[in-house]
């Protein structure tokens, strides 16, 4: 799926098995980075041995019939030793292309790679410049300083603003306040 990783590849060759450590070492050489490596073998001699003696003993049925039909004389019994002798031909064929199965899987080593694209990593194309990195942080301390600045003078004049109407109307309540409270102590006075 593009975007959500690193493409991957999967490729298996096949290899003389006289050859294999060779090319696996090569193999290794030209990837940048190997992960994982297993190598498994597996043990066919027996088979290989059954095999043989399945042929022979299936060959030497074949010559039987063979034996038979020159023999025969009914044409039911042709057909009975031919039909006979077409299921031991057709298992001749299967053990021989089992044999040469496994004496090509012997001959031949199979290397399975798997194949996983470097991630790249994008550098900055400008050079680190440690004087503009200077400069700029300077003229951010200086932009953050005046915000600081027009922020308490705002502040200062809002306050004073707001302290002027209030001062104001308390002054004027306390001066109402004291006239009242004279004017009530003249009149106990008198």
């Amino acid at each position: 799926d593009p975007g959500t990783g690193p493409r991957t590849a999967y490729v298996t060759i096949r290899v003389p098995a006289d050859v294999f450590e060779t090319t696996l070492s090569e193999l290794k050489q030209v990837g940048v980075l190997t992960l994982h490596e297993s190598v498994h073998g597996q043990d066919v001699t027996a088979e290989f041995v059954d095999l043989e003696a399945d042929l022979r003993n299936a060959r030497a049925e074949e010559t039987s019939y063979l034996e038979i039909l020159k023999k025969s004389g009914s044409i039911e019994e042709v057909l009975a030793v031919t039909q006979q002798l077409a299921q031991v031909r057709g298992r001749i064929e299967r053990l021989e292309g089992r044999k040469r199965y496994l004496e090509n899987q012997t001959d031949l080593a199979t290397i399975s790679i798997s194949l996983t694209e470097e991630t790249r990593v994008e550098l900055p194309t400008k050079t680190w410049r440690p004087l503009e990195v200077t400069r700029q942080a300077l003229r951010d301390l200086v932009a953050g300083l005046q915000t600081l600045v027009d922020f308490l003078i705002r502040l200062v004049i809002a306050v004073i603003g707001l302290l002027i109407p209030i001062a104001l109307i308390s002054g004027l309540l306390l001066w109402l306040g004291w006239r009242l409270v004279r004017i009530i102590l003249r009149r106990f006075h008198r």
